[in-house]
C-alpha cells in the first residue's frame, strides 16, 4: 500500500514536470511573429470593419488541415486612418481574443495547454509596437488547435479581436472570419 502511494506520487510529479515543461514549449511555438510594414502585394482578400482608422484580417495559411496538423493562422493589422495607433504585445491570448466556433456553431473550450497560456500570458505588458498611417502589422498564430479544442471533424469558423490604443483610449478591432476543415 505505501510503495502504491509512493509509486503515484512519483507519476504524479512526473506529469507536473511534464506539463510545466509542455507549457513552456506552447509559449515558444505559439509566439507571435510581429513585423511592422508597409503592406506590398499581399494584400488580404477580406478585411473586417474599419473601426477609428485600424482593421483586420484573419486568414488560415491552408483551408483544410489534418487531424494531426498545427492550424496556423496569419493576422494582419493595418492602420487606414491618419493617426499612429498602438499595439500592445504580451501573451497570445491577451493580444488577440478568438472566437473559434467547432462544426456544431458552438465556441471551442480551450484546451488544458490553452488554459495555461491563458492564465500565465497575463503576465504584464512587454512593449508596444506604433503602428503608422498605410502601415501594416503581420502575425502568425501556429498552434490554434493547441489552444482550442478543436477535434471534432468538420468545418470552425474563426474570428480574432485585436486591442488597439489610439489617442490613449483602446479601441478593439475585429477580424474577416476564417473558415478551416
Amino acid at each position: 500500500m505505501l510503495v502504491n502511494k509512493r509509486i503515484e506520487r512519483e507519476r504524479q510529479g512526473c506529469m507536473d514536470r511534464y506539463f510545466a515543461a509542455g507549457s513552456a514549449c506552447l509559449v515558444l511555438a505559439v509566439s507571435v511573429l510581429a513585423l511592422s510594414a508597409e503592406t506590398k502585394g499581399e494584400e488580404p482578400s477580406q478585411w473586417g470593419p474599419q473601426t477609428d482608422g485600424g482593421c483586420v484580417s484573419l486568414k488560415a495559411t491552408q483551408s483544410k488541415f489534418r487531424f494531426d496538423q498545427p492550424v496556423a493562422l496569419q493576422i494582419v493589422v493595418k492602420n487606414m486612418g491618419d493617426k499612429r495607433l498602438y499595439l500592445l504585445r504580451t501573451g497570445l491570448l491577451f493580444m488577440y481574443r478568438f472566437d473559434v466556433r467547432g462544426p456544431d456553431g458552438k465556441p471551442c473550450p480551450l484546451t488544458r495547454e490553452g488554459s495555461r497560456e491563458a492564465v500565465g500570458g497575463a503576465n504584464g505588458l512587454r512593449d508596444s509596437i506604433g503602428l503608422d498611417p498605410g502601415k501594416s502589422n503581420v502575425s502568425k498564430v501556429e498552434m490554434l488547435n493547441r489552444i482550442y479544442d478543436m477535434s471534432l471533424m468538420g468545418k470552425y469558423t474563426v474570428t480574432a479581436y485585436r486591442t488597439v490604443i489610439l489617442d490613449r483610449k483602446s479601441t478593439r478591432l475585429n477580424s474577416s472570419h476564417a473558415n478551416i476543415s
